[in-house]
C-alpha cells in the first residue's frame, strides 16, 4: 500500500476551544507534584502555594475571567527584584520589538516593580494588540505562581522574529 493510500490517524484534536478546558484537566493533573530534585521539593510552604494556584487553573473554563492570583509579599518582591533588574538590562540585551512592546505593557498592563500584572490584563492587552489571548491551559507548562508573570514578560522576545 502507498504512502497515499494509508489511512492517515490524526491524533486527538480540540474541534472547538471548549475542548481544551477537558485537556487543561490532563495537562494540569500533576501540576502540583514536583521531582524530588526540585528546589522546593521538601519546602511545605511553597508545595502548598503551588497546590492553590493549580487549583484556581483547574477550575478555569474557557470562556471565563482568568482568576486573579492574590501574591504573597515574598513573591512580590521577588518580582521587584527581577523585575528592576531585567528592566535594565532590555536597552542593550532584548531585541527591538522586547523594547517596543514592554513600554505598552508598562502603560496597559500595570506592568511595574510595584505590581504584578494579572494575566487576565496582559491577556485583554495581548487580544487587542496581536489578536490572540492567554488561557491557563496555554500557561499551564510554565512554571505556576509568580513565575507565569515572569515568564510571560521575558517570553514577549518570542515576537522577535
Amino acid at each position: 500500500m502507498s504512502n497515499l493510500t494509508k489511512p492517515f490517524l490524526v491524533p486527538w484534536f480540540p474541534r472547538k476551544i471548549q475542548d481544551l478546558d477537558g485537556f487543561a484537566e490532563k495537562v494540569l493533573e500533576f501540576g502540583e507534584e514536583l521531582d524530588a530534585d526540585h528546589p522546593g521539593f521538601h519546602d511545605a510552604e511553597y508545595r502548598k502555594r503551588r497546590a492553590d494556584i493549580v487549583r484556581l487553573a483547574k477550575a478555569y473554563r474557557h470562556g471565563q475571567v482568568i482568576p486573579e492570583v492574590e501574591y504573597t509579599e515574598q513573591e512580590k518582591q521577588t518580582w521587584k527584584e527581577v523585575y528592576t533588574n531585567l528592566r535594565k538590562l532590555y536597552p542593550d540585551h532584548a531585541c527591538r520589538e522586547h523594547v517596543h512592546i514592554f513600554p505598552l505593557l508598562e502603560a496597559n498592563c500595570s506592568y511595574s516593580p510595584d505590581r504584578i500584572p494579572q494575566l487576565h490584563e496582559v491577556s485583554k492587552f495581548l487580544q487587542g494588540v496581536f489578536l490572540f489571548s492567554l488561557s491557563l491551559l496555554s500557561l499551564s507548562s510554565l512554571s505556576l505562581s509568580l513565575s507565569l508573570s515572569l515568564s510571560l514578560s521575558l517570553s514577549l522576545s518570542l515576537f522577535c522574529i
